[in-house]
């Protein structure tokens, strides 16, 4: 992976340990080039009883140590960039034609 990926943690009923409101999505966040994953959880996805009183971030090696840890999907909305692309260095990309910029 070449540039950071936003991401959202969906949260999976059967893994999940503690209880939850109707919201699904229970944090956001961002898989760097290292492969490294930063979340933010989403405090609305508990019950009140279950949140943290301030903002919790989070940090994990890779996709799966965070769906593991998260008791979630990770569910990417970015498409990977590959490699070679050049977007963002200039507006005629060769590998994408642009759609990356």
């Amino acid at each position: 992976m070449s540039k950071p990926r936003r991401l959202r943690v969906e949260r999976d009923p059967d893994r999940a340990r503690l209880s939850a409101t109707d919201v699904t999505t229970t944090a956001w966040g961002v898989q760097l080039p290292s492969g490294v994953i930063y979340i933010e959880w989403n405090r609305e996805a508990f019950e009140p009883d279950d949140r943290a009183e301030g903002l919790v971030h989070s940090r994990y090696e890779n996709v799966e140590d965070a769906e593991q840890a998260t008791a979630g999907d990770i569910v990417f909305l970015d498409d990977e960039i590959p490699e070679n692309c050049s977007c963002g260095e200039n507006d005629a990309c060769d590998v994408c034609g642009g759609e990356n910029a």
